[in-house]
């Protein structure tokens, strides 16, 4: 009966604080995270970076040469796709926080676009990976996670998956042309909080070189984002809120901007 509840509950739960209730839970966990419901995620969480970078281990190989390539293990594969179709937040989250991103002698997260390569091997995954992001995307503001979180994540990571399906590198964000726009407004609909959905915007525009300064696509690509939301109360809170955004980051870009004719620099 243990085991059958255990096989429920969060994954955090079971793979941290239930294995200290007592022996009968630390049972039932073990077997929960190695045999049963949790066994896909606790793979990713342990072996799944060995994994990605063996597949990704020179980048410039991996990505110049995508489709040529030897593919990707095949047991691996199955357990990286269960995992995803199990719970792709969790896997999300699993990828910024239990792989080791210290280890920084691979291009900026390719090791975490292999793995979305295997799990979402075209163009049209783009809106569930989007709409995964949404959990750990609202870590950013814990002080704890801030800079676990941005190392990699989102969009270079998000760069590197396009990049290895385009077989080629990008000289700027793939997150704008006619392909991914509809995209990433689809993968965007599905988050809870409209408010988070526009720090998005925010975050990527910061990210993105050509855009970083374009403040009036502010309000255009954020109406090509939303126009086809069916929630359309969501879609004002996000059309108003990216409106605040825009107003904001170019008041603070024209007040440095008089700092620096002015001198004070």
């Amino acid at each position: 009966m243990v085991q059958k509840c255990v096989e429920f509950l969060d994954f955090d739960l079971v793979s941290g604080d239930l294995k200290g209730v007592s022996k009968t839970t630390r049972k039932v966990a073990r077997r929960a995270l190695t045999r049963g419901r949790w066994k896909p995620i606790r793979y990713v969480a342990v072996q799944g970076l060995a994994i990605a970078a063996s597949v990704g281990a020179n980048k410039h190989a991996f990505i110049g040469t995508f489709g040529g390539s030897d593919p990707p293990p095949a047991a691996p594969s199955a357990l990286f796709r269960e995992a995803w179709a199990l719970d792709p937040a969790l896997v999300i989250r699993v990828l910024c926080f239990d792989w080791d991103i210290t280890f920084m002698g691979h291009y900026r997260g390719v090791y975490e676009a292999v793995f979305l390569w295997i799990v979402e091997p075209s163009m049209d995954g783009l809106p569930r990976i989007v709409s995964a992001c949404e959990d750990t995307f609202s870590l950013r503001i814990l002080p704890q996670h801030r800079d676990h979180v941005m190392a990699f994540f989102p969009f270079p990571m998000l760069r590197a998956w396009r990049e290895v399906l385009l077989g080629h590198f990008l000289l700027d964000t793939p997150f704008f042309s006619n392909e991914t726009r509809p995209l990433i407004g689809t993968g965007l609909e599905a988050w809870a909080d409209a408010l988070l959905a526009a720090q998005f915007m925010r975050a990527l525009f910061d990210y993105s070189s050509s855009l970083s300064n374009q403040f009036h696509m502010y309000d255009i690509i954020a109406r090509v984002w939303s126009d086809e939301w069916q929630d359309r109360a969501k879609a004002g809170v996000f059309l108003a809120e990216v409106g605040r955004i825009r107003q904001e980051v170019s008041a603070l870009a024209a007040a440095e901007l008089y700092e620096y004719q002015d001198g004070d620099y």
